[in-house]
């Protein structure tokens, strides 16, 4: 099971319950702007990045924990616009504006391994910020995983079995007692990995 977002209702509808929220990342693009930068640029004062792309310049950032049903918030988009003029005059109007839901777990590892309740499961969701590149490693390592015994301790500080106490509580700081002394050793593994794959 890889739904991202979506993720926490198919786990919960076989057993399992999982902490996983959604962040929701805002967007706003400036059509008419795409030449004003040639690369990627951030302004952490402001809590967004501005990117050229083929369409214009794109504006994303703020995080929000919000789910997945509630509308969008005006006033994230208006505060990336407010801070793109200010930054960039020339940038115009924003036109299109949107969000992404990011999967996110309490201590940033994403979940992967069998359901508790159904082993035939296997899940790989929660990459948050990282989806892009931890999503492609896991997709590289996860065929056969199960079988390969160097691919089971990579991957071990991020089974869902390690939510099984704040599963059961049901509070954030039995998640940091039980999991994140692991997840140094879980990070590590993955820049080791994601070097040995340049």
């Amino acid at each position: 099971m890889a739904a991202g977002a979506h993720s926490r209702k198919l786990t919960a509808s076989i057993g399992d319950r999982v902490l996983l929220d959604t962040e929701r990342g805002y967007h706003v693009l400036f059509p008419q702007a795409g030449h004003l930068l040639s690369r990627p640029v951030c302004y952490p004062e402001h809590g967004f990045y501005m990117v050229p792309m083929a369409d214009g310049l794109r504006a994303a950032g703020t995080v929000e924990l919000g789910g997945l049903a509630a509308p969008l918030n005006p006033r994230r988009t208006a505060m990336i616009r407010d801070g793109v003029k200010m930054l960039l005059p020339a940038a115009g109007q924003g036109s299109n504006e949107w969000l992404g839901f990011r999967p996110s777990m309490p201590d940033s590892l994403p979940v992967i391994g069998s359901s508790r309740h159904l082993p035939r499961v296997t899940y790989a969701f929660g990459h948050g910020h990282l989806g892009l590149t931890l999503s492609a490693l896991t997709g590289i390592w996860f065929p056969n995983w199960s079988q390969d015994s160097a691919r089971l301790s990579i991957w071990r500080p991020c089974v869902p079995t390690g939510f099984k106490k704040a599963a059961l509580i049901g509070t954030l700081s039995s998640v940091g007692a039980s999991r994140l002394p692991m997840s140094l050793e879980c990070k590590e593994k993955f820049h080791y990995f994601s070097i040995g794959l340049r």
